[in-house]
């Protein structure tokens, strides 16, 4: 071991001695290490001080969270990609003379656009529970989101409940399988998805909520078979 070493005489006389630099009081029952104030580099950083209720709003800071959560990213990808997204909405970039957020991730980040984009998805698409439950895998769910909220004719408010009904469904036939199965099973779904959407009865064209029936503004039959019915009761 590496250190001054006493002799019986001199160990008698003294409280302290060192030994492989760490101090040690001497105990009539023995030896027990003196807790010096100094950390402890090998212990993992847990980030526990970092949430999605906190995000800061300098650069520089959420910078400094963003480096300490990618030492976890499987963990942490809702909260990398919310404060991905505050830097992109907010341009914050610009302050250190980028002229776009793809130049300042590269760069800055060291992150590819399309890891930073993945990111902020699953920051907008999930829930933070989600994201810790099913990890990964959720990135084989958002094309399938994406497509939903590209559709033209769709209003937003449509939109909104549609994604949030087939992510919740997705979400549950996936989060507990292993990466290899919930790619087979999203696979399947998507090639009937993007074959014919509407023929899928999992896909409903209609978004029924505690509140509200949401029909797509150009499902016209939808919308008269609807009328009907409503007719048809209070008669």
């Amino acid at each position: 071991m590496a250190g001054n070493y006493l002799f019986e005489d001199e160990f008698k006389d003294n409280k302290t001695i060192i030994i492989d630099n760490e101090d040690v009081i001497v105990q009539n029952d023995g030896l027990s290490l003196l807790n010096t104030g100094k950390s402890d580099s090998s212990k993992a950083d847990l980030c526990q001080d970092i949430t999605s209720s906190n995000v800061p709003e300098s650069l520089e800071e959420l910078e400094m969270q963003i480096d300490r959560l990618k030492r976890r990213w499987g963990e942490f990808t809702y909260l990398i990609g919310q404060r991905l997204k505050y830097i992109n909405d907010n341009k914050l970039y610009k302050e250190k003379g980028y002229r776009d957020f793809k130049t300042y991730s590269n760069i800055a980040l060291k992150m590819s656009e399309n890891n930073s984009y993945y990111y902020i998805a699953v920051y907008e698409y999930f829930t933070e529970e989600q994201t810790r439950k099913a990890g990964s895998k959720l990135k084989l769910i958002i094309p399938i989101l994406n497509k939903i909220k590209k559709e033209k004719e769709s209003s937003e408010e449509y939109k909104i409940a549609k994604i949030k009904d087939v992510r919740d469904e997705l979400f549950l036939k996936v989060f507990n399988k292993t990466y290899r199965e919930a790619e087979k099973i999203i696979s399947d779904v998507r090639r009937k998805f993007f074959t014919d959407m509407d023929k899928i009865v999992n896909f409903k064209r209609i978004v029924v909520t505690k509140e509200k029936v949401i029909v797509n503004e150009s499902d016209k039959d939808v919308q008269k078979q609807l009328v009907a019915l409503i007719e048809e009761f209070y008669k």
